[in-house]
């Protein structure tokens, strides 16, 4: 019983899991095409200093926080857990 709880448990993380890669990917995607599709608009924005600098840095955040949640999810996805007291966490190792 409890193995097919656990087995019950492990299905809805990964399929949460998934879910959220998908949803993660497809946001990072498009931040990504918006900004290369319209280098022209972006470089002049970017380039015009003064307030504008918040701009720059406010994307930059906004980037590494959609990418990083994508990347999250993924790793989580492959099964790659961090180490813990000499023993993967989650393992048998």
């Amino acid at each position: 019983m409890t193995e097919a709880k656990n087995s019950r448990a492990n299905h809805k993380r990964r399929v949460r899991a998934l879910k959220l890669a998908f949803f993660w990917g497809i946001i990072s995607l498009s931040i990504y095409l918006a900004v290369f599709l319209n280098q022209d608009t972006v470089t002049r924005y970017f380039t015009k200093g003064g307030v504008f600098a918040l701009v720059i840095i406010v994307t930059a955040l906004a980037v590494s926080l959609i990418h990083g949640s994508f990347a999250n999810y993924t790793i989580d996805l492959s099964g790659i857990k961090p180490w813990q007291d000499g023993k993967q966490k989650g393992g048998e190792h």
